[in-house]
C-alpha cells in the first residue's frame, strides 16, 4: 500500500507541525501490510518520525521535511542509546528512507542550546535489512546517522552535510555488520564515517565503503577508538578524501581484535595524515575490561593504488603530516601490506628535525588515545613506523612539495621490514632506521641512513622509560579497579588556591588503606608522615594534553597510631588538581 501524508493532514506550508499526519500515515500503511508513506513536494515541518517494519519514507522531488526547532519535540530509545532523533527506527525490520528529497533539521549554528537540543537526523537502532538511498540528510543536530546494532543496511547515493554542527558524524556505527556505503557524498563536520563497538557480543564486521566523496574537519572513516568488540572484514575502495585532517584513522584500544582491513583506489586531496594507524590500551566502554584493558590484536591490513597529497595545517601545535603506524612496545600491528602508493609531503623539514628520540608511546594518554597535539618533529618527512611487525613497501614513491632534508620514511622498533622498488624524491634519502629486526631492500633509490650512535643512546634509554611508565600505568590501574567499590574512610577538599601542593590529616582507619587521586595530569609525589612513599614519573614532552587519571596510592605500610599527615605534590604537566577532592578508603566490611 502506498499513501501520501497529506491525505493524514499533512501540510506544505513550511510552518504546520506535521508529526502526527506522518506518523499516522507510516502506521495505516503498516496496518495494511507495508508500501511507502510519500512526502510529496513541499516544505512539511516534524518532529521524530517513528518508522515501522516494512514501511519505507519516500521523499519526492522537491520535498522537504523541516525540524522542529524545540526539542520537546523530539524523543529517542533508551535500549541501547539515548539520543533523540528526528527519523527513528528501533527493532524493525525492512524500513528505510528512499527518495530524492530532503530531510534538513535546522540545527546548524544553534550549538548546545537546550531549547533547540541535539538531536540526530537519523537513528536506527537494533534493526535488520535497512536501505537508506537517495535523499538529502542536512543541518543535524549530532550525529547524522546512527546505526547501534544493525545489520544487512544499505546507503546508496545520500547527500549528507553536517557543517557547523560539533559531533556533526555523516554516518555512525556501533556493533553493525553486513552494511555497505556506496555513491555517497558527505560533508562532515566530524567524522564523515565512524565505525565503532561498544559492546564485547556486537562486533562491526562485513564493511563495504565504494564509490564515495569524503570531506570531514576529522577524519573521512574513522575506525575505533572505541572498541570494545572485534573490527572484522572491512573494505573501502574507490574514494576520494577531500578536506580531511585524517583520511583513514584506525585506533584499537582494547582487547579485542582489529583484522582484515583493506584500502584500495583511493584519491586524497588536502588530507593532513593520509593514514593514521595506533595501538593502544585506554578504557573506552563502560564495558571495557578495567580501566587499564590489555592491548588487542592489530594485523591484516592490504593499502594499494592510493595517491595522497597532504597540506600543512597552520593551526598551531596541531600534528605533523605524516602516514603514521604506531604500535606499543608489546602489542605491536602486524602484517601491513602497501603497494602503489604516491604521497606528497608539504616538506620544509631539517636534517636535525626529529634527530630527538624521545616522541612519547600512546600508552600515558589515558583519557584519550590521540596523537593530536605537535611531538617533537618527526625523523622523516612522509611515513613513521613504529612498533609494528612485517611490513612490506612496494613501488611507492615518496615526494615533498618543499625541500626536505629528512629521510621520506623512519623505522623504530620493526620486526621485519621489506621495501622493493620504491623511490624517494626527497633529499634526505628513502629511509633511517634503528632496531630494525629482518631488514631487506630491493631496488629501491634513495639513501638508507642508520640512527648515529648518539641516537641509539637516546632512544634506548627512553625507551625503557617508556617500558617503565607502562608497567606503572598497568599497575596502578590494578589498583584503581580494586578500590573503585571500597568505602571513604576520610575525603579531603582540596582549596582552590592549592595547585601543585596540598598537606591534610587522617586519623589511622586500623584497616588497610589507599589513597585516591581522582584527576591527575603531572608526576604525583605522596609523603606519608615525613617519609616518600609513591613517586610516578610521567614525565611529557607535550604537557598540554598529558592525561587525567586516577591514581591510587597503598598506604597500609607507613600508617602510624593515631594521627597520619599525607602530603601531595605534582610536578610537570599541568600541576592542578582537576578533581577537588582527595579520598582514604578502606575494604568493604562485607
Amino acid at each position: 500500500m502506498n499513501m501520501y501524508i497529506t491525505e493524514c493532514g499533512a501540510v506544505a506550508d513550511g510552518v504546520t507541525m506535521c508529526t502526527d499526519a506522518i506518523n499516522e500515515t507510516i502506521n495505516k500503511v503498516a496496518e495494511a501490510g507495508g508500501g511507502y508513506a510519500i512526502v510529496p513536494p513541499g516544505e512539511y515541518v516534524s518532529g521524530t518520525i517513528k518508522l515501522k517494519s516494512n514501511v519505507y519514507l519516500y521523499l519526492e522531488v522537491g520535498a522537504t521535511i523541516l525540524g522542529s526547532m524545540a526539542a520537546t519535540d523530539f524523543v529517542g530509545d533508551t535500549k541501547r542509546i539515548r539520543c533523540a532523533a528526528m527519523v527513528l527506527a528501533s527493532g524493525l525490520v525492512n524500513t528505510g528512507i528512499l527518495g530524492h528529497g530532503t530531510i534538513n533539521l535546522r540545527r546548524q549554528d544553534i550549538g548546545y542550546t537546550a531549547e533547540h537540543g541535539r538531536p540526530c537526523l537519523v537513528v536506527l537502532n537494533d534493526c535488520e535489512n535497512i536501505t537508506l538511498r537517495g535523499v538529502s540528510l542536512i543541518n543535524t543536530g549530532f550525529f547524522t546517522i546512527y546505526c547501534c546494532h544493525t545489520v544487512n543496511a544499505t546507503f546508496d547515493s545520500l547527500t549528507i552535510n553536517s557543517e557547523n554542527c560539533d559531533n556533526g558524524d555523516g554516518i555512525d556505527f556501533s556493533g553493525s555488520k553486513n552494511v555497505t556505503i556506496s555513491n555517497c557524498n558527505i560533508r562532515a563536520w566530524d567524522d564523515a564515517i565512524g565505525l565503532k563497538t561498544h559492546f564485547p557480543d556486537s562486533p562491526c564486521e562485513n564493511f563495504t565503503i565504494t564509490n564515495c566523496v569524503l570531506s570531514s574537519n576529522w577524519a573521512g572513516v574513522r575506525i575505533g577508538p572505541e572498541t570494545c568488540g572485534d573490527m572484522l572484514n572491512i573494505s573501502i575502495s574507490n574514494c576520494v578524501f577531500n578536506d580531511c585532517s585524517d583520511g583513514v584513522k584506525v585506533q584499537l584500544c582494547d582487547t579485542y581484535r582489529m583484522e582484515d582491513l583493506t584500502f584500495s583506489n583511493l584519491n586524497m586531496v588536502h588530507v593532513l595524515r593520509p593514514f593514521f594507524f595506533t595501538s593502544n590500551s585506554c578504557r573506552m566502554s563502560s564495558h571495557s575490561k578495567g580501566s587499564r584493558p590489555a592491548p588487542g590484536v592489530f594485523k591484516r591490513v592490504l593499502i594499494s593504488n592510493v595517491i595522497a597529497h597532504m597540506t600543512k595545517d597552520l593551526r598551531k601545535d596541531w600534528f605533523e603530516n605524516m602516514i603514521v603506524i604506531n604500535g606499543l612496545p608489546d602489542a605491536y600491528i602486524e602484517d601491513i601490506m602497501i603497494s602503489n602508493l604516491h604521497v606528497v609531503a608539504p616538506g620544509g623539514g631539517l636534517a636535525d628535525d626529529g634527530s630527538s628520540a624521545e616522541n612519547e608511546e600512546l600508552i600515558d594518554y589515558g583519557t584519550y588515545p590521540d596523537l593530536v597535539f605537535q611531538w617533537e618533529p618527526y625523523p622523516c618527512s612522509c611515513m613513521y613506523i613504529r612498533n609494528a611487525a612485517r611490513v612490506r613497501l612496494n613501488n611507492c614513491v615518496f615526494e615533498t612539495a618543499l625541500t626536505d632534508e629528512r629521510p621520506a620514511i623512519a623505522a623504530q622498533s620493526v620486526d621485519g621490514l621489506r621495501i622493493t622498488n620504491s623511490e624517494s624524491y626527497c633529499k634526505g634519502g628513502l629511509i633511517r632506521h634503528y632496531r630494525v629486526d629482518n631488514l631487506k631492500m630491493f631496488e629501491n633509490e634513495g639513501v638508507v641512513l642508520e640512527e648515529s650512535p648518539e641516537y641509539k643512546e637516546r632512544w634506548d634509554a627512553f625507551r625503557a622509560f617508556s617500558v617503565k611508565n607502562e608497567e606503572m600505568i598497568i599497575k596502578n590501574a590494578s589498583l584503581v579497579d580494586e578500590v573503585a567499590r571500597w568505602n571513604k574512610a576520610a575525603t579531603f577538599t582540596v582549596p582552590d588556591d592549592c595547585t601543585d601542593e596540598v598537606e591534610f590529616t587522617f586519623e589511622n582507619p586500623g584497616e588497610p588503606s589507599c589513597l585516591l587521586l581522582s584527576k591527575i595530569s603531572a608526576s604525583p609525589r605522596v609523603i606519608l608522615n615525613g617519609k616518600e612513599i609513591y613517586f610516578w614519573d610521567r614525565w611529557s614532552k607535550s604537557d598540554v594534553y598529558t592525561s587525567s587519571l586516577p591514581i591510587a596510592v597503598d598506604l597500609s605500610d607507613g600508617l602510624i597510631d593515631g594521627e597520619n599527615t599525607v602530603k601531595i605534590t605534582l610536578e610537570g604537566g599541568n600541576t592542578a588538581f582537576s578533581d577537588k577532592n582527595v579520598s582514604i578508603l578502606i575494604p568493604n566490611k562485607e
